[in-house]
């Protein structure tokens, strides 16, 4: 082997390995970041909640009882107002229809923020649902209410 091929070849290891090392070192610095973003996601998640649950205590104080739920995908377009700090109602929503239907999707960018979904990447979606059904504390028919004293 001639010493010019020989000086290719090492230069030709030599920048693998840095290479190798640059793209572990960004790999390494993207898990870190997504980690931080998702914990960031998860506050603010939780603090979204914190306030729906607060707003729904505050209801429930001056009605003793808990907001009715509708049967539909469109609660947070219909019902909002009842519940204190999570926006104005919005008017000119249909009564029926899909929840992505097209005059729906329109109204996507007016959900109020305490119910947009915490993750960037879903701006217009929401994940914060209740239990509507029958055998649901917030079924058709049920006022919920809290407990003053648990149950003998």
């Amino acid at each position: 082997m001639d010493l010019r091929h020989q000086h290719a070849t090492n230069f030709g290891n030599q920048f693998v390995k840095t290479v190798d090392k640059a793209l572990e070192q960004a790999r390494k610095e993207k898990e870190e970041a997504d980690k931080r973003r998702e914990e960031s996601e998860k506050t603010a998640s939780r603090d979204k909640l914190d306030k729906i649950v607060q707003a729904m205590r505050l209801y429930h104080d001056a009605n003793k009882k808990f907001p009715p739920a509708t049967n539909t995908n469109l609660s947070w377009r219909r019902r909002p107002a009842a519940l204190p700090g999570t926006g104005p109602a919005v008017p000119g929503v249909p009564p029926g229809g899909a929840w992505d239907s097209p005059h729906n999707r329109l109204l996507l960018s007016r959900m109020p923020d305490v119910y947009r979904a915490a993750r960037k990447t879903r701006t217009n979606k929401t994940y914060y649902q209740v239990f509507t059904g029958t055998a649901g504390p917030f079924g058709e028919g049920k006022t919920p209410r809290l407990a003053t004293s648990p149950p003998a």
